[in-house]
């Protein structure tokens, strides 16, 4: 008995010597990854991450979460960010804003987004701007989303459609083994969740994984012409629907950018690199659009124009409430140039 106690002894102290390493594991993990963690992207740290306000969707991959509010967000029983849409009086107009989270607002609150400010500026009772971006949407989620708001069931009736979407498509194209399936994200299910959630040492594993790569600066052209194909998709739909649409270039500050660069996904792709491959995107959707007469802002904080930096920008990609406000400036002074809505007060 004495000899049975002895070894259940030993085996309870191996067990308790192991739990308390792994505990041990855990916080050094926790500790020496986070830091690292914070890429170019800080809505996909790694793409396991689970944010708090969006839910699964059966056909875009994952939809913002009906009702959800926090500090800075609050989202709508129809699944936008913002109030409750109310009834306009005819003859009344609804301009739609989609995109990623640029267009969502990441970091900022619901009045600091462009699309709020937007409606501000315009400043009339019979229009709204609804946001109807989605973080780390990719140009075919987006696809997917229009083809819904342009059904006869949809909640809204857009008159006008701004449209902006290019860095998760040129994020995701750094992925080895790419498959256009991958631009419909998911998020993972069940454990793989939970441990994207809650362990540093798995996150480690997935840090270590993605910077095994020796591969640099590789150019995917599967991935372009997806993406030229998704956004020219959504300019026919757009057009059949009897739908005006207008595109404008992505924010960006390439001061903020990493100096070595970013590698998530097993590519390691340069500050200069990364540039160049978000200018030839937009130069596929320049030449779509001169093609399907549909005009494009070029605001001051795009790339390509003076880089603003952190008096406009939160991180690379994601302007703060100044940077928006600015978006929404230029975007209401192209809107009423082009005749597209009444003049308003844009400054």
């Amino acid at each position: 008995m004495s000899r049975i106690k002895s070894v259940l002894g030993l085996i309870a102290g191996n067990i308790s010597l192991f739990l308390v390493l792994i505990l041990l594991a855990e916080g050094f993990a926790r500790w020496i990854c986070a830091g690292q963690l914070e890429a170019l992207f800080p809505d996909h740290l790694s793409n396991e991450q689970q944010l708090p306000m969006v839910v699964d969707h059966p056909h875009r991959g994952v939809s913002l979460r009906a009702n959800f509010r926090d500090d800075l967000i609050q989202v709508n029983d129809q699944g936008f960010r913002g109030s409750k849409l109310p009834k306009l009086e005819a003859p009344g107009k609804v301009i739609l804003a989609l995109g990623d989270s640029t267009t969502f607002g990441w970091g900022v609150s619901n009045d600091e987004t462009y699309p709020a400010q937007l409606e501000r500026l315009l400043g009339s009772e019979t229009l709204r701007v609804v946001n109807g971006g989605v973080p780390g949407y990719t140009s075919a989620q987006v696809r997917v989303y229009l083809e819904e708001l342009l059904a006869p069931e949809s909640p809204v009736r857009p008159d006008l459609l701004l449209l902006s979407v290019s860095w998760n498509d040129i994020w995701t194209s750094s992925v080895v083994n790419w498959r256009r399936e991958q631009l419909i994200f998911r998020r993972p299910k069940g454990l793989r969740r939970w441990l994207g959630e809650y362990s540093g040492i798995y996150r480690c594993l997935l840090l270590m994984r993605a910077t095994q790569s020796e591969l640099v600066d590789v150019w995917n052209p599967g991935a372009f012409e997806a993406y030229r194909e998704n956004i020219e998709a959504m300019m026919a739909q757009s057009r059949d629907a009897g739908l005006q649409m207008v595109l404008f270039e992505p924010t960006f500050a390439a001061s903020m950018m990493p100096e070595g660069g970013l590698n998530r996904f097993h590519i390691t792709y340069t500050r200069d690199f990364f540039i160049e491959v978000a200018e030839r995107y937009q130069g596929a959707v320049a030449d779509l659009a001169a093609n399907y007469d549909v005009p494009i802002l070029k605001h001051r904080v795009a790339l390509g124009h003076e880089d603003l930096g952190e008096e406009m920008f939160l991180d690379p990609i994601h302007a703060n409430g100044l940077g928006n406000s600015l978006l929404a400036k230029d975007m209401a002074a192209l809107l009423m140039e082009q005749g597209l809505v009444e003049q308003g007060r844009a400054e």
